[in-house]
């Protein structure tokens, strides 16, 4: 989803930030596709205000609320075991978590938060997924977590 990575790029562009502009101006001309270019371009220098950056959070909000909406019916997104349709949206809300974005169902949307929970239980996910986030990775999105809430909720507001 290109959502999230515009996301990622907006709510932690401060550690792009800190790179001289040649250092920013290389990592942009490796990126081939000019248009792609340009939307990474404005995702960290201009963060939230960027042109994608306000749909991108709409459309987090509507998905977790469309899932708020199933999961109350079902323990699961398509029925009531673990399917395609949950192992498809895991990385994205795991994601959605790791940028300080868990707020949109933590407290708001119980039936989320507790799917949550059971897929991060699963074996698949620590095989599929918690596997594969790299120290540096962990490292590169450990920042306070309420300043890109602050951003967030001013933008949804």
């Amino acid at each position: 989803m290109a959502l999230v990575r515009h996301l990622r790029l907006q709510l932690h562009f401060a550690s792009l930030l800190k790179k001289t502009p040649e250092e920013l101006e290389t990592r942009f001309a490796a990126i081939p596709d000019p248009a792609m270019r340009e939307r990474q371009r404005q995702a960290v220098v201009l963060g939230l205000e960027a042109p994608d950056g306000l749909l991108a959070l709409q459309n987090y909000e509507r998905f977790v609320g469309e899932m708020e909406q199933t999961l109350a019916r079902s323990l699961y997104l398509a029925d009531g075991s673990y399917s395609l349709a949950d192992a498809a949206a895991t990385p994205y809300i795991h994601r959605a978590e790791m940028l300080a974005m868990d707020r949109l169902w933590t407290g708001r949307r119980p039936h989320v938060a507790d799917w949550h929970d059971r897929v991060r239980q699963r074996p698949s996910f620590e095989g599929g997924i918690a596997r594969y986030i790299t120290e540096s990775v962990r490292e590169h999105f450990n920042v306070p977590r309420e300043e890109p809430w602050q951003k967030i909720s001013q933008f949804l507001a």
